[in-house]
């Protein structure tokens, strides 16, 4: 959820003509949090309330501020006489959140006194006037802003595909393309954003290491050698590249290099013939 829930519009109006105590809006408010937000239905009572509000000692004065909010048809419950333990309180014009109800509203007095959720659908063209009114507001209009904003900047940073192939193409091994050519224009997003460069410039400089990548000894590992996704995914782009001409210390995705194993295996076979003195 997105950390809103709907309230019956116009308790602000209800609240300056004195219609709603304080009080009152309180546990109206309280309820709206606490209710199913797929149906607008509270289970508990008075004891439950008062609780939640940190001091049972008010369940006498909840009880009566849930009487006054039924009177005034705020909400609408039906309790069980003699039955200790929650009842269900049904919030009057509560819009589902979640849900197949979604699109709907609590009617918690279509049958009067007898508290029974009925759910009418709300006219789309109401639907559609809160959408435009909610774009059109002016707290809207800063986030409105600030996503253009991005997406701007996501335009502007993007690399030309020909300039993302030409990478690919001049790194040493051509496997897993898909993945690489969705590597390489994050590769120069965040050279952009680091070296402070254009979009040419950024791609000028991952061309630059990649070549100077390709002709290295690590980047003649054959299989050994990363995949391109891997590569720029990890950053290497930024590593020194003397690095790369000593085949040794250069990783390849965690594996050891063939003179690594062979000189391992070499270790193996002088310890066991010093064991056995074969």
């Amino acid at each position: 959820m997105d950390g809103f829930i709907p309230i019956r519009r116009g308790i602000l109006e209800h609240l300056e003509q004195r219609r709603m105590t304080l009080m009152e809006f309180g546990v109206y408010v309280l309820l709206q949090l606490r209710a199913d937000w797929a149906t607008g239905i509270y289970r508990g009572c008075a004891l439950t309330i008062a609780y939640q509000f940190g001091d049972p000692e008010i369940r006498a004065q909840v009880k009566d501020i849930l009487s006054r909010l039924k009177r005034k048809q705020y909400i609408n419950y039906s309790p069980e006489k003699g039955k200790r333990g929650g009842y269900e309180i049904l919030i009057h014009k509560f819009e589902p959140r979640l849900g197949r109800l979604c699109g709907t509203r609590l009617n918690a007095w279509k049958h009067g006194e007898i508290a029974i959720p009925e759910y009418e659908a709300v006219a789309s063209d109401a639907l559609e006037t809160r959408k435009r009114v909610a774009r059109e507001s002016p707290e809207a209009r800063p986030i409105q802003e600030v996503r253009r904003k991005k997406k701007e900047k996501r335009k502007n940073t993007l690399a030309p595909g020909d300039a993302c192939e030409r990478i690919y193409q001049s790194y040493p091994r051509h496997v897993g393309k898909s993945a690489a050519l969705r590597a390489i224009p994050k590769a120069l997003s965040l050279i952009q954003e680091q070296k402070s460069l254009s979009v040419e410039e950024s791609a000028d400089f991952l061309y630059s290491q990649v070549v100077k990548f390709s002709n290295s000894p690590a980047g003649q590992q054959g299989r050994y050698t990363p995949h391109c996704a891997t590569w720029m995914n990890s950053g290497r782009y930024f590593d020194d590249a003397n690095e790369w001409n000593d085949v040794r210390t250069t990783p390849s995705n965690g594996k050891p290099s063939y003179e690594e194993r062979a000189a391992a295996e070499m270790r193996i076979a002088r310890d066991y013939a010093s064991r056995t003195g074969s």
